[in-house]
């Protein structure tokens, strides 16, 4: 589970940095063009391109975040559970538990 786990937050980061390079690429061609952008009245058009791009961006960060969490949970859960169930297990197989 753990190594599913790390396997997809390592994709999904590389997916992250190539969507922000993307993003960045958009912004920088447009710095450069500013001014045509603006005599040419493209600034709703240019807007929409960035909002895309940011827009894929953020819901890679969000996937990103949520396999962190899971991640996460494994690692503070399982130490948490382990006894219950090592104990549950044993009193199901006929164990004893005595003060």
């Amino acid at each position: 589970l753990n190594r599913f786990l790390v396997r997809r937050l390592m994709d999904l980061s590389k997916s992250v940095n190539w969507a922000r390079d993307a993003r960045i690429k958009v912004l920088t061609e447009v710095l450069h063009a500013v001014r045509l952008v603006k005599m040419l009245a493209w600034e709703d058009r240019v807007e929409a391109m960035v909002a895309a791009a940011r827009g894929e961006e953020l819901g890679l960060i969000a996937r990103l975040k949520l396999f962190d969490v899971a991640n996460g949970m494994v690692w503070q859960g399982v130490p948490a559970v382990l006894p219950l169930l090592t104990f549950g297990v044993y009193v199901l197989l006929g164990g004893r538990l005595d003060p």
